[in-house]
Parts: structure tokens; C-alpha cells; sequence
């Protein structure tokens, strides 16, 4: 059975197009399937595979790990703007009209079809699409648009899980 690493070597050789052409090729079973390589699929799949399972790992971006705008941490806005990894999504935050419009990312189609940002006074004939919220449509999910930060819950929200599911390792 494939193993997860076994599925990143391929496309670190060989490409997505080979890998999934290859798995396309040869039926096979999985202890998990995992979907999305951002930052909760990836350490999942990753943990899975360590632990001995077989695991597939599902990805719909591509492989954008040549792209500078991936390369370089400090150029997570970069990143979360670059066409070629960023899928646009719009997000409707309230359902009274007058309270999403309070909105600062709001975001609206223009009649050329280019956006335009901002909570009041759009271009006239704009259609207001939402708050713009985009995510990566690439290998390592929205990882890629993090800037290299992240935060941790508290010592506390751990123990609450712990708690909760009975399962000490969590603490």
C-alpha cells in the first residue's frame, strides 16, 4: 500500500500529473483518506503515515512550491494575492444588509469585471460579491498565505479537550 510518503516523493520526482495519473492506474485501499494538505490535513495525514497507516492525501491545488510567493515566508500577502495560488471566495458575514456593509474588505464586481474594496461609495453598477476571504488553492492548503505565524491555543483550551474527549494526550 501507498504510504503518504511514498505519495510526496512521487510528487516531489515525478509531479501530481504522474502521481495521480499512477493512482488512477493501480486500485488500492486506504486506511484514511484524508482531504486538504493545509494546515489540519497535512499533519494529519502526515501523523496517520508515521504511526504506520496507509493514507492517500487529497489535494485540489497544485504543486506551487517553485512559486517565490510560496518560498518566502515574509511574503504571505504576496502569496494570498497571487493568482496562481489563491482561490477567491466571498463571504457574507451577516445577514442584515446594513450590518455587512460595515465591513471593511467589502468587496464588489465592477461592470469591467475587476474588484473593487471598500465598505462605501463603489463604482456605480458594481454588484457587491461580499468580504473577501481567500484561500490557497495550492499543496499545504492556506499554510502557504500564513507568513510563517501561527497561533496556539492555551494550555488551558488543551486541558478542556482533554477533558472533554477523555484523552490525556491532548495536555
Amino acid at each position: 500500500m501507498l504510504k503518504l510518503w511514498h505519495l510526496t516523493l512521487l510528487f516531489l520526482l515525478a509531479g501530481p500529473s504522474r502521481v495521480l495519473a499512477d493512482a488512477a492506474a493501480k486500485p488500492a485501499e486506504y486506511d484514511y483518506i484524508v482531504v486538504g494538505s493545509g494546515p489540519g490535513g497535512g499533519p494529519l495525514a502526515a501523523n496517520l503515515a508515521k504511526a504506520g497507516h496507509s493514507v492517500l492525501l487529497i489535494e485540489a491545488g497544485d504543486d506551487q512550491g517553485a512559486n517565490l510567493n510560496e518560498q518566502v515566508g515574509l511574503w504571505g500577502g504576496l502569496a494570498m494575492n497571487d493568482p496562481q495560488m489563491r482561490w477567491d471566495f466571498f463571504v457574507k458575514y451577516h445577514s442584515d444588509e446594513a450590518t455587512q456593509k460595515k465591513f471593511n474588505y467589502l468587496t464588489w464586481r465592477q461592470p469591467d469585471g475587476q474588484f473593487w474594496v471598500g465598505k462605501t461609495n463603489p463604482p456605480a453598477g458594481s454588484k457587491l460579491l461580499g468580504v473577501y476571504y481567500p484561500r490557497a488553492g495550492t499543496l499545504g492548503g492556506c499554510s502557504t498565505h500564513n507568513g510563517m505565524a501561527s497561533t496556539l491555543g492555551s494550555n488551558s483550551d488543551w486541558d478542556v479537550i482533554a477533558s472533554l474527549t477523555g484523552d490525556k494526550s491532548w495536555t
